[in-house]
């Protein structure tokens, strides 16, 4: 009988009388490309590439600031909870996503369904203001939640993903497929970066300030820091070189754009 064996997980080999041959899957099927707003990815544990729905992102970082969905940079100037990120039509199940920027910290909070997450300092989780454990929802059905290298992560049954590392970076990933129907600080996703800057009613803004105001909810403080964190407080500084300091590296040069994320 010839020996048969799987150097890889996608690599079939065959020894037959002495003479050794290997084989791969063919993705022919793949070679055509994807339909729009569809791009091929190779998911772990899989050989061929699958056209997967392209993903827009809009974070938060640092201090805070804000980048949108469409690229456009927004400062949030005054210690408040504003709306990221909300659906402003009809079409999928609402959903809304809220940060809290303030002097006790940070905190997240998801509503969609009926139902209200709320993630606070060290991952604290209250589910419709009852505090929860992360292993109660890891399977719920309106989202899944787990964490991962220090990241929470956040998944919708509506395709959004949110990253969050409790502190200084959060991410809120949406699929090509809301294109046009968001609303928040994070802007309405449909590849213009012109009209980012539109509030509650469709209103367009001209100013930073009065927008994001439009999206801030609460009593709020202003931000009266004239010097960034890492200047005011030594443990931050060497925190952020560390971190930051890979994004200079050769390898990674050519993989990432570092400017709308290195100062």
């Amino acid at each position: 009988h010839a020996a048969q064996w799987q150097p890889d997980t996608c690599s079939h080999c065959i020894c037959r009388a002495g003479q050794i041959s290997c084989r791969k899957p063919d993705c022919a099927d793949q070679r055509n490309g994807c339909a729009p707003g569809y791009e091929l990815e190779t998911r772990p544990g899989q050989c061929c590439p699958q056209c997967v729905e392209k993903f827009g992102s809009c974070s938060v970082l640092g201090r805070p600031l804000l980048r949108t969905f469409d690229a456009s940079i927004v400062h949030m100037r005054e210690r408040c909870r504003y709306t990221l990120v909300k659906l402003c039509v009809e079409r999928y199940s609402k959903f809304r996503i809220r940060f809290a920027y303030g002097r006790r910290g940070r905190a997240l909070q998801i509503a969609i369904l009926r139902n209200r997450l709320s993630v606070g300092a060290g991952f604290k989780l209250r589910l419709n203001g009852r505090r929860i454990s992360l292993g109660s929802i890891r399977n719920g059905g309106w989202l899944s939640v787990a964490t991962l290298n220090g990241y929470l992560q956040v998944r919708l049954l509506n395709g959004v993903r949110i990253v969050w590392d409790g502190r200084s970076f959060l991410e809120v990933q949406a699929p090509k497929s809301l294109g046009g129907y968001l609303c928040g600080l994070c802007g309405n996703y449909n590849g213009r970066s012109d009209d980012d800057s539109l509030g509650v009613n469709g209103e367009m803004f001209h100013s930073q300030r009065e927008f994001t105001r439009a999206w801030r909810e609460g009593f709020c403080r202003a931000d009266h820091r004239t010097k960034s964190n890492c200047l005011l407080n030594g443990r931050q500084r060497r925190w952020a070189r560390q971190y930051c300091r890979p994004l200079r590296r050769l390898e990674c040069a050519g993989a990432v754009n570092m400017t709308p994320y290195y100062k």
